[in-house]
C-alpha cells in the first residue's frame, strides 16, 4: 500500500468507499434516513469534490486501486474525511493516511487538529492519539450526530 496525492480520476473510487464505509461500519450509529442524507451526495451521482482550494487530500493505493482516503484542511486543522474500503479495515490503512494528513497540517503550521467522527469511528481516533471532548450535531433535517476528537 502506497499513499499518493489525489487525483480526478479517483472521484468514483473515493465516493463508492465513502458510501460503502458508511453504509457498513456505520450502519448500527444512524438510522436509515441519516444515511441516506449522509450518502445522498453520492447516491444522486454528483461527483465527490476531489480538491479544493486549501483542503490537502492523501489517497491510499494497492495494485493500482484506491482502498482508502483522506482530507485534512490545514488552516484550521480539521480532518473532514477519513474513509477506508470496508474490505481493507482493520488493516492500518485509515491510520496511514491519519498520519499523512498530521503531516500535512504541521508542515502548514497547524498542530492542533480535530474531527467530527462518526459515533463507530471513535474507538479508532482514540487509538491513534485523539482524545474526545463532546458531542455535536451536523445538519437539521435529519441531525446527524458527530463526536468532536482533538489531537494537540
Amino acid at each position: 500500500m502506497r499513499l499518493r496525492p489525489v487525483r480526478e480520476d479517483d472521484a468514483t473510487a473515493m465516493a463508492r468507499i465513502r458510501r460503502e464505509a458508511l453504509r457498513e461500519r456505520a450502519a448500527d450509529a444512524y438510522t436509515e434516513e441519516q444515511l441516506d442524507s449522509l450518502t445522498s451526495d453520492i447516491d444522486d451521482g454528483t461527483p465527490i469534490a476531489v480538491e479544493r482550494e486549501s483542503f490537502r487530500t492523501a489517497v491510499a493505493v494497492e495494485n493500482g486501486a484506491v482502498i482508502g482516503y483522506g482530507t485534512v484542511h490545514p488552516d484550521d486543522g480539521q480532518i473532514h474525511a477519513a474513509f477506508v474500503d470496508p474490505e481493507h479495515a482493520g488493516s492500518g490503512v485509515g491510520s496511514r493516511i491519519i498520519r499523512e494528513l498530521e503531516t500535512f497540517a504541521h508542515e502548514a503550521g497547524t498542530d492542533d487538529l480535530f474531527v467530527l467522527s462518526t459515533p463507530n469511528a471513535v474507538g479508532f481516533y482514540e487509538r491513534i492519539g485523539y482524545r474526545s471532548v463532546g458531542e455535536e450535531t451536523l445538519g437539521e433535517d435529519p441531525a446527524i450526530p458527530a463526536v468532536r476528537l482533538e489531537k494537540p
